[in-house]
Parts: C-alpha cells; sequence; structure tokens
C-alpha cells in the first residue's frame, strides 16, 4: 500500500503540473524538483518520517524490519497532500479560458 500511496502522490504531482505548464517539459521538471527536494529533505533524521519518499521504504515490511505504525505519518501527510494538489488543480483548471 505504501508504494501506491506514493504512486497516488506522483500522478497527483503530474496532474497539478499539467494543469499549470502547457508543455510536457514543464509537468516532467516540476514533478520531478518536488519529489527530489522531498528525497534530499529524506536526509534530516527528523523529516524523514514524514515525508512521501518515506513511504519508499515500505518494502521493509514485508521482510518484518519495520512495524506499519512507523509509516502512519507519512501516509497521513501524503493522503493530505493528493487532495491538496486535486483541489489545486480542479480550482486552477476551472480558472482557465479554454
Amino acid at each position: 500500500m505504501c508504494w501506491w500511496v506514493f504512486g497516488l502522490w506522483v500522478i497527483c504531482l503530474a496532474v497539478l503540473f499539467s494543469v499549470l505548464f502547457t508543455g510536457n517539459t514543464g509537468v516532467l521538471l516540476g514533478t520531478g524538483v518536488v519529489v527530489l527536494i522531498c528525497y534530499l529533505l529524506g536526509f534530516f533524521p527528523n523529516v524523514s518520517k514524514y515525508l512521501p519518499t518515506y513511504l519508499a521504504e515500505g518494502n521493509s515490511l514485508i521482510y518484518g524490519l519495520n512495524d506499519a505504525t512507523n509509516y502512519s505519518a507519512a501516509l497521513a501527510i501524503t493522503s493530505i497532500m493528493c487532495i491538496g494538489c486535486f483541489v489545486a488543480s480542479i480550482s486552477i483548471f476551472n480558472k482557465k479560458p479554454l
């Protein structure tokens, strides 16, 4: 489930940047920069548990190296970010002239 939510977050970012930019390059750069920033912030131990990129370490659940409750903060924050991206995308798209 962790990888699924991480993928959903990346898709929501791509939708948001698709609304903001007209070309594919802007979408790829915007999404990549946000994911890269979250990845780089993950180097700080106090912050890493709350980032969406922490969900990419969900494989340790399969091997029993980590507990599922350790991912609850990252899942909640990522879900809120997904909803925020989607709501922002809808509101920006509604204001754009067709």
